[in-house]
């Protein structure tokens, strides 16, 4: 979504300067809150009906994802401001690109680091040497250091979005090389060749699915049960399970997307339990604590959906307990909890990925390709595909493809009928299997998608830098062959 300069740009008014991003945060959560007076239960913004592309909000220059609140801000931003790709600039950045003339009157968030600086307390206020960096300090004599103690500082930055910016940058070179790094902006050319919602829903449909069956492993891996309740979702730490209404019961043609989006919300609460990160899930409903830890389980909810390219799905419950303890935090003051939670928040989130990593080192330990294509292969037609067999597959994929890439080092790049047939000879002979079996057996482990199968192509011509000779069709094993066969499509629904 474009943004003119005089939408975008509105000043940010704030009376304690410490309070600056918590403000922004309470503003935004605010905006929820308003959502649901109008009669929505869960509160997400559907990326793809706004040609947006959802991400781990990074610096745009050094790639270097934000932490804490200030990946928090700029997600909860880039969601409500449509903001097309989840890129950031600072200053530095806006004079390495040459353009500080003609920036913005104010910039789209305010961030925060804490720095290390010298303090001098004799010194007045206002005095330029009060406060010095350390270098300035390791210039001093040493009589002079004697008078300057090393504290922590609270240093505020303004940051912008290309959004702001006449073309959104598209003319200047330098950025566009720097996105051209990243993932979104890819996603994001595809969502733009779309022409239909439909065709833009469609794009974002595996990763849906992908994130779910993440979210599934994780809790396997970690003996969390899973039941049905018939109206609310919810972590129960005495007996560590998970309540989640039936998925039949969430309505709407997005009806998946808000499924998982609340079940990345209770599984982050899982996290707490005191087997894992040990946090206090004690308190009632109305309790400090409990809104401490809506915030944490919404902060860690957020960065997992953001990997999937997907919003964060809020109900109107925790948005009211978060508002009212962020409110509250407002008026004290006195300790920066809001920076406090989203760093638990960060912590619950590496938490779950440390154990998805886990989840795949116990398939790969145990990986035969030749068993994994067989079991595959034969499985029954209407057995379900497990999530152990759906990550074979994609180590099937992989090794499959360095395989290929092999074949094709040994015997150069012409792309004919007798290439395909030397190939099956030579898969035979490593493998036991042949081209199309693996098509066919990684075809059947995408009803179980995983992110690992989202960024992976199968016998890749173009990438291997073939020369496809035109008069030769390639057989009926091949993969495009596979494409076109509506029988042998997947079909996502939501």
């Amino acid at each position: 979504m474009e943004h003119q300069k005089s939408k975008t740009n509105k000043k940010i008014k704030y009376t304690k300067k410490e309070n600056i991003v918590l403000n922004q945060v309470l503003d935004i959560y605010k905006s929820y809150l308003d959502k649901f007076k109008s009669g929505q239960k869960v509160a997400f913004e559907v990326p793809w009906q706004k040609k947006q592309v959802l991400g781990v909000p990074r610096n745009v220059n050094t790639g270097r994802p934000y932490q804490a609140t200030n990946a928090q801000l700029l997600s909860l931003i880039q969601e409500t401001k449509g903001l097309d790709l989840p890129y950031f600039l600072n200053e530095t950045d806006l004079k390495e690109l040459g353009i500080v003339d003609i920036k913005p009157d104010f910039p789209i968030a305010i961030g925060k680091k804490l720095v290390e600086r010298y303090l001098d307390k004799s010194r007045n206020d206002g005095d330029k040497f009060k406060w010095i960096s350390t270098n300035r300090f390791k210039s001093l004599t040493d009589k002079e250091q004697e008078n300057y103690e090393l504290k922590k500082a609270v240093r505020h930055f303004p940051l912008y979005h290309h959004s702001q910016f006449e073309d959104s940058l598209k003319n200047v070179d330098l950025y566009q090389k720097w996105i051209a790094r990243f993932s979104e902006t890819s996603l994001l050319t595809k969502l733009n060749k779309c022409k239909t919602n439909e065709e833009r829903q469609k794009l974002f449909e595996p990763n849906i699915l992908a994130a779910k069956n993440y979210l599934d492993a994780v809790r396997t891996e970690q003996g969390i049960a899973l039941k049905e309740h018939v109206t609310q979702c919810y972590y129960i730490p005495a007996t560590d399970e998970i309540a989640m209404v039936n998925l039949g019961q969430f309505t709407g043609e997005n009806a998946l997307l808000a499924y998982v989006g609340v079940y990345a919300h209770e599984l982050s609460h899982a996290t707490g339990h005191k087997t894992r990160l040990n946090r206090k899930l004690v308190g009632n409903m109305d309790s400090k604590q409990y809104g401490f830890e809506e915030l944490i389980a919404e902060s860690s909810s957020l960065q997992l959906m953001k990997q999937f390219n997907l919003p964060s799905v809020l109900d109107e419950q925790s948005s009211a307990y978060i508002y009212s303890w962020l409110k509250t935090q407002q008026s004290k003051g006195n300790k920066d909890f809001l920076s406090i939670a989203c760093m638990k928040g960060s912590e619950a989130c590496q938490f779950i990925d440390k154990q998805y990593d886990s989840f795949k080192q116990s398939v790969e330990n145990n990986f035969d390709m030749t068993n994994a294509i067989r079991t595959l292969k034969f499985l029954p037609e209407n057995a379900p595909v497990s999530l152990e067999l759906s990550y074979s597959a994609a180590l099937i994929k992989n090794k499959a493809n360095e395989l290929f890439t092999s074949f094709i080092d040994q015997n150069g790049d012409a792309c004919t009928l007798d290439f395909w047939l030397e190939f099956d000879h030579f898969m035979k002979q490593e493998v036991g299997y042949e081209k199309a079996d693996i098509e066919q057996v990684v075809e059947r482990a995408k009803t179980q998608l995983l992110p690992e199968q989202l960024s992976i192509n199968l016998f890749d011509i173009s990438s291997q830098k073939l020369q496809v000779k035109q008069e030769f069709n390639t057989p009926e094993t091949s993969v495009e062959n596979l494409k076109n066969n509506p029988s042998k499509k997947r079909k996502h629904s939501i």
